[in-house]
């Protein structure tokens, strides 16, 4: 995506449906007109869980690029002397589809890094000058030196808010489904 692998959450599913095609595979046979409409059913809930994965995975990144957007602009996730330009939060994509996304910023300069995960004191090169950037106020100002910036995490707050829901909500449907299913199919 960007520079900076790092912060680049790749997502993917994969499906096992081995045990449905083991009714297939035993509903097959001499027999097989007897089962016809099983077989049909299993064919059709295989079809529908592997739609249904991949459905689900493109809301699950959709949902996470929407929060690390959310804690890249949020203030309590900014430095207080920082601005708020939203270049981080815009930057924040979703590329992919199917069986597999990846949620990252498109950004290649350093600075999603250092809000991720912070920095040290910034000191110009060669010394004896001064940095040169825009400040809180968009004025240009030349300062000799820059403190450290305690990180302030986009990604990692995000990964877990959406791991948390997914274990949850996601999981606890999935298995209420596969228990009915279960039942059914005896």
């Amino acid at each position: 995506m960007g520079a900076w692998d790092e912060l680049d959450t790749e997502l993917t599913v994969s499906n096992d449906v081995s045990a449905l095609d083991d009714i297939v595979n035993e509903c097959s046979g001499e027999f097989a007109e007897i089962f016809e409409d099983t077989l049909q059913t299993v064919e059709q809930l295989k079809v529908a869980i592997d739609e249904g994965s991949q459905d689900g995975l493109e809301i699950v990144a959709n949902r996470l690029m929407s929060r690390e957007s959310r804690y890249a602009t949020e203030p309590s996730h900014r430095a207080e002397n920082s601005r708020a330009s939203g270049k981080l939060a815009s930057s924040i994509t979703v590329e992919g589809g199917g069986y597999q996304y990846v949620v990252g910023t498109t950004i290649d300069e350093i600075y999603p890094m250092a809000v991720e995960y912070g920095r040290g004191e910034v000191h110009p090169i060669p010394p004896n000058t001064r940095l040169r950037f825009y400040g809180k106020e968009g004025y240009l100002i030349y300062p000799l030196m820059t403190s450290e910036a305690p990180p302030y995490p986009f990604v990692q707050p995000a990964f877990e808010e959406i791991v948390d829901l997914v274990e949850g909500q996601g999981l606890g449907v999935f298995r209420e489904v596969c228990d009915r299913i279960e039942d059914v199919l005896g």
